[in-house]
């Protein structure tokens, strides 16, 4: 396996530069090539993570429900071609929406999390899954049912209340009943918004320096992307999920069959240097989490990360590369000295030469911060600090997040996460 040492000096690299926080697991033929902690499940109380910290997983829940939908299908208990109103009596279909077209996102029913009030208002209200349906079937539909894709967690609520009424159980007694306990998956569960879970690390944002977290009411969000879990417990539902030990080969088959551009049942579904992989990620509350499994190659990623801004996907990915034949090689940087004239001269707002983005770099208490918005627009600060290459050329390098600026005659060449390079002016 000539591929860790790669893996090691990514690691390393990202390690030294504060790049990683929390959880990570790379399998190779079910066997962990890589099992470690980074960073504190707690700064205030000085809790380092550890391999038993729990972490939110958002949206990875979304596969458990799927998962659970064809146990029960199995069971006879419901048919995935049957319509919501077959089971949720009152709600008022006219289009014969489908189980499957919940589990595919192709229903047309808005996601609510993209509602306006959401996220200034609503997350953190009490609501029980039936007041949730209940919006949820006032909605207008985006497109026709089964044209379209569009995720929407509003689609993995309404799973969640079938599975209620099938089973008669909560969500999380269901889950317990039919998925955790059969695999013996004792340290995942689903949070509610009063239930004290020892060992859930805390999780943060980041402005400069880590931050709390606007915190999610957790009354609702149940099979959408309300539970818990660990790298141990993850790794059982890996090896569980690519060996079919909950559900037969043809349930399987339909699980993972993209429907609709590339997202299946609770998983999406790629190719990533011409291996077949399916994949989730889950953002909650300053957790970030990603799985990535590439079944014909018996090869699995795990990251569970309590630190929002931590771009997640983008390091499974690239792990998933160097694993695949990419190449890495970490980069030799020196500190350099920022004259207080460059620092000046760098300070305003920029504008990407095809007006795509634009960011700010402000002067604080004789420090450069970078002001930029991330994912779904939410405004970060990352302290920069000059550094030269190898080559003598300079730039800055942000904390936090593997991104730089390379400092040329008329403009800053920003490197993002993903290595994607874009020409900014200052305006």
């Amino acid at each position: 396996m000539a591929y860790i040492d790669s893996l090691n000096e990514y690691l390393e690299f990202y390690d030294k530069n504060g790049y990683l926080q929390g959880n990570l697991l790379v399998l190779d033929k079910g066997k962990p090539i890589i099992q470690k902690s980074y960073g504190q499940a707690s700064i205030e109380c000085g809790i380092e993570n550890s391999l038993k910290t729990k972490f939110m997983i958002g949206s990875l829940t979304k596969a458990f429900t799927s998962m659970l939908v064809f146990i029960l299908q199995e069971e006879k208990k419901l048919n995935i071609n049957d319509s919501i109103q077959q089971y949720i009596r009152d709600f008022s279909d006219s289009s014969q929406t489908t189980i499957y077209h919940c589990l595919t996102c192709t229903t047309g029913i808005p996601d609510f999390t993209s509602c306006p009030d959401f996220w200034d208002k609503d997350m953190r209200l009490t609501k029980t899954l039936d007041e949730m349906i209940d919006w949820i079937d006032k909605q207008e539909r985006l497109f026709e049912v089964g044209t379209q894709h569009a995720y929407s967690s509003s689609d993995y609520l309404v799973l969640t209340k079938i599975i209620e009424i099938v089973t008669e159980l909560s969500y999380e007694k269901a889950l317990q009943r039919y998925i955790l306990e059969p695999l013996g998956m004792a340290d995942s569960g689903c949070l509610n918004e009063q239930e004290i879970v020892r060992g859930l690390a805390d999780s943060y944002s980041y402005w400069g320096s880590e931050i709390k977290t606007v915190k999610t009411n957790l009354s609702f969000p149940l099979g959408a992307y309300g539970m818990y879990s660990t790298l141990s417990d993850l790794q059982i539902w890996n090896q569980a999920v690519q060996e079919n030990q909950l559900i037969g080969e043809d349930s399987a088959l339909k699980m993972f069959e993209p429907f609709q551009e590339t997202y299946a049942c609770g998983w999406d579904i790629g190719l990533l240097m011409g291996q077949k992989y399916r994949q989730h990620m889950g953002i909650i509350d300053g957790f970030f989490s990603s799985i990535k499994q590439f079944p014909e190659k018996e090869f699995t990623v795990i990251f569970l990360s309590n630190q929002a801004v931590l771009p997640v996907t983008a390091i499974t990915k690239q792990l998933a590369e160097i694993r695949f034949g990419k190449k890495y090689t970490a980069p030799i940087e020196t500190p350099a000295v920022l004259s207080s004239e460059l620092r000046e001269e760098l300070v305003g707002k920029y504008v990407a030469e095809n007006n795509s983005g634009s960011f700010e770099i402000i002067l604080e208490n004789g420090t450069l911060y970078l002001q930029i918005a991330k994912r779904y627009d939410v405004l970060y600060k990352f302290g920069l600090s000059l550094l030269e290459s190898a080559s003598g050329s300079r730039f800055l390098r942000a904390d936090k997040i593997d991104e730089t600026l390379r400092i040329t005659k008329n403009a800053l060449i920003y490197k993002d996460v993903d290595g994607v390079l874009s020409q900014f002016r200052k305006v």
